[in-house]
């Protein structure tokens, strides 16, 4: 028996939702609350965090880099993501926040993939928090942090097959 609730709609209600393309949202008039709305997101979509990517460093050894090194702006968008000038306080922090991503970090060593996954996260997290100076930065890795670990636990948690002592 399939569950209503999570079960793909019927193909005669989708009939009745009609499909919207941009040339629609063009014609179509907004209400002053739709367009505060739209402004927040286009304002929001604009933000382009920093993102990093694995190279092979010297003797084939690979390390974490910069997508875009050579961007004139690259130490504008680190300032404003990390609240702080400081290139040393922004590899610290960065390096803190990918540690509580799951997988980034271990007793065998990093895995390169999964850091540049957990550090591109981080700095499109931090540029939503927009912290403005070093101990603002400072909550932020802490309440990334604290979600990952809440989200890891609950996950656990949740697995069947536990003790109750072990939920």
């Amino acid at each position: 028996m399939t569950n209503k609730k999570n079960s793909p709609p019927d193909k005669e209600k989708s009939k009745d939702v009609p499909a919207v393309n941009n040339q629609d949202l063009a014609k179509r008039e907004f209400t002053q609350e739709e367009k505060e709305r739209i402004a927040r997101h286009e304002q929001q979509a604009s933000r382009k965090s920093v993102k990093c990517k694995v190279i092979m460093g010297k003797k084939n050894k690979p390390s974490i880099t910069y997508k875009d090194p050579d961007d004139p702006l690259l130490r504008v968008k680190l300032s404003e993501a990390f609240g702080t000038a400081d290139i040393g306080v922004q590899v610290h922090l960065l390096d803190q926040i990918a540690q509580v991503f799951n997988g980034a970090c271990s007793a065998d060593g990093n895995n390169n993939e999964v850091a540049v996954t957990a550090m591109n996260t981080a700095m499109a997290i931090l540029a939503g928090i927009q912290p403005q100076n070093e101990v603002e930065t400072m909550l932020a890795a802490q309440m990334i942090g604290v979600h990952n670990m809440a989200m890891r636990t609950m996950g656990l948690a949740m697995l069947g097959g536990q003790t109750l002592q072990g939920r």
